[in-house]
C-alpha cells in the first residue's frame, strides 16, 4: 500500500471510529529543518484548538507489519485523547503582549536547514545556529501548546526582536529550568552487567520537558557554573535539538576525544541515528573557561 493510500484509510477509520459530533483531516506540515510530514487532525465541535498527530512513523510501523491498521488508529485516538484541548479557548489575549511577554521562550535550530521558515520569523545569530522564540501558552487554558513568534507578532504587538530576547532570556530558565545528567546515569539500563562505569566523562544538558533543551547553553551564566564546577573548560556537542552533550576538557582521562573525533562523531550520530527534523547541528563548540565565551570549532 502506498503512502496515499494508507493516509486515506487511516483518516477514514479515525473518523468512523471516533464517532459523531468530530471532523478528521489528513495534511502536510513543515516542521524544523524544513522537513515536510504528513499529520492527521481531529476537530470537535466544542473546541477551536487540536493536535496534530504525524503519520510518517505510523507508515513505517506499517510497513514493517508491527502494527496494523487498526492498531493505528487505535494509537491515534489514544494521542488526541490524551492531548487533546478541551473547550474553545479565547485566542484574542495571544495578541496581546501584556498576556504573553512573561511566556516567551528561545530554542536553538539550524540556520542553514531552516532557511525558509527564518525569512518569517525573528531570530538572533549564534554562530551556525538560530535563537528562535515561542510563546508557551498557559496550561489551564491551552495544554502544552507554544506557538512560534513570526514577524507579524512583532507588528501587532509593537516589540522589537531586542525586547522578545531579553524576555526570552529571563524566562526561559524559569519555565523550562534545566537538568544535567552524566551520560553513565542515562544509559545505565542500557549498558552490558559486566560494564561498572561509562568510560567517559560526558554529561547530558537538556530542560525539564526534555523538549527544546540545546538551548540550556544559552541561559545566562549556566555554562559558565557547570565549567566552574568540574574545574574545567567543555566541549559542547549537539546531540540534537532537545539536548546538549558537555564534555570537560582540562583532565587527564585518556579516554577523552580530540576535536577530530568528536567532529566525526556528531557526523555520524546525526548521518545515522538522529531523526531528521531533530538534527541541530554537526558543528561541535567549545566554552573556554579562562575568556569565559563559547565558540565555534
Amino acid at each position: 500500500m502506498d503512502f496515499l493510500n494508507f493516509k486515506n484509510i487511516i483518516r477514514e477509520k479515525t473518523e468512523r471510529r471516533i464517532g459523531g459530533g468530530y471532523t478528521v483531516s489528513v495534511g502536510n506540515f513543515i516542521k524544523n529543518n524544513d522537513i515536510e510530514l504528513a499529520g492527521i487532525r481531529i476537530d470537535h465541535a466544542g473546541s477551536n484548538a487540536s493536535p496534530i498527530i504525524f503519520l510518517n512513523v505510523y507508515y513505517a510501523m506499517y510497513e514493517n507489519g508491527s502494527s496494523t491498521l487498526d492498531e493505528i488508529v487505535d494509537d491515534i485516538i489514544k494521542k488526541y485523547s490524551q492531548n487533546k484541548i478541551a473547550g474553545n479557548t479565547d485566542t484574542n489575549k495571544l495578541f496581546c503582549y501584556e498576556e504573553v511577554k512573561e511566556r516567551i521562550v528561545y530554542r536553538l535550530i539550524n540556520k542553514e536547514k531552516n532557511g525558509r521558515l527564518l525569512k518569517d520569523i525573528p531570530y538572533v545569530d549564534f554562530y551556525d545556529l538560530a535563537v528562535v522564540f515561542q510563546v508557551l501558552v498557559n496550561d489551564s487554558d491551552f495544554g502544552s501548546a507554544a506557538f512560534l513568534i513570526r514577524n507579524e507578532h512583532l507588528k501587532i504587538w509593537n516589540v522589537s526582536l531586542c525586547e522578545i530576547y531579553e524576555n526570552a532570556r529571563k524566562n526561559t530558565p524559569i519555565l523550562n529550568g534545566y537538568e544535567l545528567m552524566h551520560m553513565g546515569d542515562v544509559i545505565k539500563d542500557y549498558m552490558p552487567k559486566e560494564v561498572d562505569a561509562y568510560p567517559f566523562s560526558l554529561y547530558v544538558l537538556s530542560n525539564r520537558r526534555g523538549i527544546n533543551g540545546a538551548a540550556c547553553v544559552l541561559y545566562p551564566g549556566l555554562i559558565k557554573n557547570i565549567a566552574e564546577s568540574m574545574d574545567s573548560s567543555l566541549y559542547i556537542i549537539p546531540s540534537s535539538i532537545h539536548e546538549m552533550l558537555l564534555m570537560p576538557v582540562d583532565n587527564d582521562d585518556d579516554n577523552v576525544c580530540n576535536e577530530a573525533e568528536i567532529k566525526r562523531m556528531v557526523q555520524e550520530v546525526n548521518d545515522g541515528y538522529v531523526e531528521a527534523e531533530d538534527i541541530l547541528s554537526n558543528s561541535v563548540y567549545y566554552y573556554d573557561r579562562k575568556k569565559e565565551r563559547i565558540m565555534m570549532l
